[in-house]
């Protein structure tokens, strides 16, 4: 799980992501293509943490797909 920092003044980083999640069972996604889902994309960190671990995992591929975009005004 991803700590959520929408909620804080925070800026949300790739680093402070990637040390909030963990792959437990990595031999299940070595040399496998990946379609990670997300609900919405804001500054895409989360997504980009996820996907680098995943690939420092051993996954062969990582597809990223958002359903929504938070846009800035």
């Amino acid at each position: 799980s991803v700590e959520s920092s929408h909620l804080s003044n925070e800026p949300r980083s790739f680093e402070k992501h990637e040390m909030s999640i963990r792959v437990n069972q990595p031999d299940l996604i070595i040399g496998k293509k990946i379609l990670l889902i997300d609900d919405i994309y804001t500054t895409g960190s989360t997504m980009i943490a996820c996907q680098n671990l995943l690939l420092k995992s051993g996954a062969k591929e990582v597809i990223l797909f958002s359903f929504g975009l938070t846009t800035r005004w």
